[in-house]
């Protein structure tokens, strides 16, 4: 266990939330391992890092993906496989720890304005096209 899994005495619930893009930036090779390491490494470092305390407590583990796990879009592919792989593993994860009575699930909300999509939203196009595939088309 990692020394900062260590400190936590009981841990009931872990919420991996982590997670960037670099829009175009992902097609050199450097740029997409990175991507690929804080979404898809990390997530899974960090279950490994709590597992034996989830274990004691037969806790829960809620992974983020994205919409784009499923949806891809051409300018983040790291992102796209980053998050199909979030989905798979936890997937696996959940199969695997069922017997020690951890919970693995994940949700891959759909569009969300946050800092990681600013960039975009500054193509009205693009921002539009985004909103359309949203259930409110962009009012809420």
């Amino acid at each position: 266990m990692n020394s900062f899994a260590q400190h936590h005495t009981r841990v009931d619930a872990l919420v991996n939330c982590a997670g960037f893009l670099a829009r175009d930036k992902e097609f050199e090779l450097e740029t997409f391992m990175k991507v690929i390491d804080v979404n898809l490494t990390g997530t899974f470092r960090t279950c490994l890092a709590f597992h034996p305390r989830l274990a004691e407590r037969k806790g829960s583990i809620v992974n983020t993906a994205s919409m784009n796990a499923t949806l891809a879009l051409p300018r983040i592919p790291a992102y796209c496989a980053s998050n199909g792989g979030v989905v798979l593993l936890t997937k696996a994860l959940a199969l695997k720890w069922a017997e020690e009575g951890i919970r693995v699930n994940a949700v891959a909300p759909g569009y969300i304005e946050t800092a990681i999509n600013a960039a975009g939203r500054t193509d009205v196009a693009h921002d539009q096209r985004i909103a359309d595939r949203t259930a409110f088309k962009g009012r809420g």
